[in-house]
C-alpha cells in the first residue's frame, strides 16, 4: 500500500521599497533618466515539519529561521533622438530577485536561497519610419547575474523540488522586431501587416561550481545536499547553457484585413522557430528540446451590427512535437508534450 507522508511549511514575508525617478532634458534631442529602487525584505520560515496524515504529532518539526537583505538598484538611461520618430539609448540597470527558503524539506534543516542579482547594459534602437508605416526596434545587451537560483528536482536533494544557488551567469545577446504595413496607400491592400522578430542568446553559467545534477551513466542523483554527499559531490557546470535560453528563436508572421458586406475579414498567419534549449544546468541529453517549428493560422468574420465574430483557426498545423516541460526525476524522465494540431471555431459576442 502506498505511503501518505504530509510535509507542511509557511514562508512569511515583510518587504518594504523606496523609489524615485526623474528625466533632465538637456536639449529636444538629448535627455538623461536617472532612478532608482531601495528595497529591504525579511524571510521568515515559521513552519516546516514532516508527518503522517491523523497524527496529532509531526515526525520531524525544523526550528524556524529568519533572513533579512537590503538592495539598492539603480536605473540610468542615456536618450538621444538624432531625428523624428527615431529614440537610440544606452542605459544601465540593476534588478533585485528575492531569496527565499526551499521549505518542502523532508530529512534535511530548510536551506535558505540567497537572492539573485542581475546588472544589464544595453544599446537599443526605437522607430517609426516611412511615414509610420514601419516601426523597426532593436537592441544589444549583456546581463551579469550573481547568485543564480536553480531549480533542482529529487527526493534525495532534502526534498521534492528546491532550489539552489549558482554562482554567476552572463547572457549576451541581441533582438529586433519589426511591423510593417507595405501598402498604406493602396485601396485593397492598406490592411496588409507584416511581422517578424527574432533574439539571439548567448547564456552561460561562467562559475557554477557545485552542481546538482543526475548521472548519465547509472542515473543516480549527485549534489552538494545529497543524501550521499561524501560519494555523490556537486559536479562543476561553469560553461554550460542557462537553462531554456535558446541560442536564436524568431517569429515571422501577416495579417490582412478587408471590408465585407456589414462587417470585416481578417486573414492572419505566423510561424514560430526555437533551435532548442536545456531544461537543467547540467545540459543532460535526457532533459532538452531539440529544434521546432510551429506554424498557426486563422480566418475570422466581424459582423458589426452585433459585434459579432466568428473564428475558424489552427494550431501547431504541421504537428511539431516539442515539450510543454522535460526534467529528470529520482524515478527517470518526466515530460509533457505541447498539444498536437488543433482546428476549431470561437465565437466571441461583445454586448
Amino acid at each position: 500500500d502506498p505511503v501518505t507522508v504530509r510535509i507542511r511549511g509557511i514562508l512569511n514575508t515583510e518587504s518594504s521599497a523606496a523609489f524615485m525617478q526623474t528625466t533632465a532634458a538637456f536639449t529636444d534631442w538629448l535627455s538623461l533618466t536617472v532612478g532608482g529602487r531601495y528595497q529591504t525584505e525579511t524571510r521568515k520560515l515559521t513552519t516546516a515539519t514532516v508527518g503522517f496524515p491523523g497524527t496529532p504529532q509531526p515526525l520531524l518539526r525544523y526550528a524556524p529561521r529568519s533572513a533579512d537583505t537590503s538592495n539598492f538598484s539603480p536605473k540610468i538611461s542615456l536618450d538621444l533622438r538624432p531625428m523624428d520618430d527615431v529614440l537610440t539609448y544606452l542605459s544601465y540597470t540593476k534588478g533585485f530577485k528575492s531569496g527565499t527558503y526551499n521549505i518542502i524539506s523532508i530529512y534535511t534543516q530548510p536551506g535558505y536561497v540567497k537572492p539573485e542579482e542581475v546588472t544589464t547594459v544595453e544599446l537599443g534602437l526605437k522607430s517609426e519610419l516611412l511615414d509610420k508605416s514601419l516601426r523597426f526596434n532593436a537592441a544589444i545587451f549583456e546581463n551579469d547575474i550573481k547568485d543564480v537560483q536553480v531549480q533542482v528536482i529529487s527526493l534525495a536533494s532534502g526534498g521534492a523540488v528546491a532550489f539552489e544557488n549558482a554562482g554567476k551567469a552572463r547572457i549576451r545577446g541581441a533582438e529586433f522586431d519589426l511591423t510593417w504595413q507595405p501598402f498604406p496607400d493602396a485601396d485593397r491592400l492598406s490592411g496588409l501587416v507584416t511581422t517578424a522578430s527574432g533574439t539571439y542568446l548567448d547564456a552561460t553559467y561562467t562559475t557554477f561550481r557545485e552542481g546538482s545534477g543526475y548521472d548519465e551513466i547509472s542515473g543516480l542523483f549527485f549534489g552538494p545536499n545529497s543524501l550521499t554527499q561524501a560519494v555523490t559531490p556537486g559536479r562543476d557546470f561553469s560553461g554550460n547553457r542557462v537553462v531554456q535560453s535558446p541560442e536564436f528563436s524568431g517569429t515571422l508572421g501577416f495579417g490582412y484585413t478587408f471590408e465585407l458586406g456589414e462587417g470585416s475579414v481578417e486573414v492572419a498567419g505566423d510561424a514560430y522557430f526555437n533551435d532548442g534549449f536545456f531544461y537543467t544546468a547540467q545540459n543532460s541529453s535526457r532533459a532538452m528540446q531539440d529544434a521546432y517549428h510551429v506554424i498557426n493560422a486563422r480566418i475570422s468574420y466581424l459582423y458589426d451590427p452585433w459585434q459579432l465574430r466568428v473564428t475558424v483557426f489552427g494550431r501547431n498545423l504541421d504537428d511539431a512535437e516539442y515539450y510543454f516541460y522535460n526534467f529528470e526525476t529520482d524515478f527517470g524522465t518526466s515530460g509533457l508534450l505541447q498539444p498536437p494540431r488543433m482546428v476549431g471555431v470561437r465565437v466571441n459576442w461583445e454586448f
